[in-house]
């Protein structure tokens, strides 16, 4: 029975907002009630995750999931809750001021990550910020280091946003192959953090056109590799393969 793990913006659907394809629905549908096991994997928030059928639905990296309609929270998530406290950051959506300046926050996020927007992100329209993303960057590092909290600082320069995580993608695929006894399962993502996870022992990466290169190239040497987009068709014709036994 095959098992795959797979991100959501960027490979189910664009970008966060729009909606599933019928063709995706489809696919996963089918896919999930009749082959294998299927796992939505996210560093979005729950409410963020697209209503799609899966046997446990991981958002927040996988410190918050859903299994047999029970949420299940990291014990990591006191890292986030003191670094909110110390940025003095207590809403859960929309403009904040601290001290380098106004930042947004995307929400909700209550458990186990935070994630800051700078500039005019497009999902916040008429909201601009004045922070340094840079500067807020090396200070939460520091301030990681200073209290030896277990935080993980990621950012994107393209959309200008930091991803603080007290539990990675990577761990938390590690944690379901030892917990399931998985020797294999495929992973199907587009940023680095999919691809720190797809290096877990006994993971098959699954890269598209839209993945970062990095992903590409490991999915070409040792994975899959499907020349369409995530989202446009690249999914589909990825379940398809796994149907028809040409993967």
């Amino acid at each position: 029975m095959p098992v795959v793990f797979c991100d959501v913006d960027g490979v189910l659907r664009r970008q966060k907002g729009v909606p599933i394809s019928s063709e995706i629905r489809q696919a996963v549908t089918s896919f999930n009630e009749d082959l294998g096991i299927f796992y939505m994997i996210t560093g979005a928030p729950l409410e963020h995750v697209p209503d799609l059928p899966a046997w446990r639905i991981f958002a927040e990296a996988g410190g918050v999931y859903v299994r047999k309609q029970d949420h299940i929270f990291e014990p990591g998530r006191e890292a986030v809750l003191e670094l909110r406290r110390r940025l003095e950051i207590f809403q859960e959506d929309g403009v904040v001021e601290t001290s380098w300046g106004s930042v947004i926050v995307e929400g909700p996020k209550r458990f186990t990550s935070l994630t800051l927007l700078f500039g005019r992100p497009p999902h916040y329209p008429g909201a601009v910020t004045s922070a340094d993303m840079e500067e807020v960057n090396a200070w939460i590092g520091e301030f990681a280091r200073e209290l030896s909290l277990t935080l993980s600082v990621g950012h994107d320069t393209t959309y200008s946003y930091s991803d603080i995580f007290s539990v990675t993608k990577r761990q938390t695929v590690a944690a379901v192959m030892e917990e399931e006894r998985l020797l294999h399962a495929y992973f199907l993502g587009d940023k680095h953090p999919d691809l720190e996870a797809m290096l877990v022992p006994g993971i098959i990466p699954v890269g598209f056109s839209n993945s970062i290169k990095d992903i590409q190239v490991l999915a070409q040497r040792k994975g899959v590799y499907i020349d369409l987009p995530g989202p446009e068709g690249g999914v589909v014709e990825f379940f398809r393969l796994l149907k028809e036994g040409k993967i």
